[in-house]
């Protein structure tokens, strides 16, 4: 049996070491995050961190598949393919939103594992139940798909620039625009600094108006081609 670390009463875990590298990245950024930071709030050796991760990357991975099983979470399952398809994205664009520095890991390329393969399968399954062509699936689903990772990799990139350039605060920026005489452009400049509830609705808005846009334009080219 391995020898405990001083001050610990319990062996380590690969849950444990993720609970405290996303806290990390959620506190401080994917830039602060490091093995040896992890190691020394965790109170054990870099070693004993690579025994579960062999790499910051592999860790990487398991932060981001923890966030994206929390999105994968859903409290009732719509019977309506279309309002499954928006409440699932509206669940992994909260867990997201909560975890903003996560979601731009999303446009790294995929690893091709059996979850993956068959949450792929399932997508395809409620897509084509909502109407969309089974033929051509890729036509729907790369706009829905690089409209919700885009959303979610926004907020992200929106609180590492915050970090990194912004002199002000969002809150500080509503409050000046709100009050300041604006001969006009007002709703545009709020609507570039939302705030969480505006963001959620506008993502629901926007994710509503694509799919609905994406349906018609199918049924217009089946009426064309008929």
């Amino acid at each position: 049996m391995a020898r405990l670390a001083s001050g610990r009463t319990t062996a380590l875990t690969a849950a444990e070491i993720i609970d405290v590298a996303l806290r990390q990245v959620d506190e401080g950024g994917l830039d602060k995050l490091t093995m040896g930071n992890i190691a020394a709030e965790l109170n054990v050796s870099q070693m004993a961190l690579y025994r579960h991760f062999d790499s910051k990357g592999h860790l990487l991975r398991g932060v981001l598949d923890r966030v994206w099983s929390e999105g994968n979470q859903l409290s009732e399952i719509p019977s309506d393919p279309v309002e499954l398809m928006v409440a699932s994205a509206l669940a992994m664009w909260s867990a997201f939103a909560r975890h903003p520095q996560i979601g731009v890991m999303l446009g790294a390329t995929p690893e091709p594992t059996p979850q993956s393969m068959t949450q792929a399968a399932l997508i395809e399954k409620v897509m084509i139940a909502a109407g969309f062509d089974p033929d051509h699936l890729d036509r729907a689903y790369m706009p829905i798909a690089t409209y919700i990772l885009g959303s979610i990799a926004l907020l992200g990139s929106r609180v590492a620039a915050r970090g990194a350039m912004v002199r002000v605060s969002p809150e500080d920026a509503r409050e000046y625009i709100l009050s300041a005489e604006i001969t006009g452009g007002r709703d545009v400049l709020l609507a570039m600094i939302p705030d969480i509830d505006e963001a959620e609705a506008s993502f629901e808005r926007g994710l509503r108006a694509l799919i609905g846009g994406l349906l018609a334009d199918q049924s217009a080219r089946v009426e064309q081609t008929g």
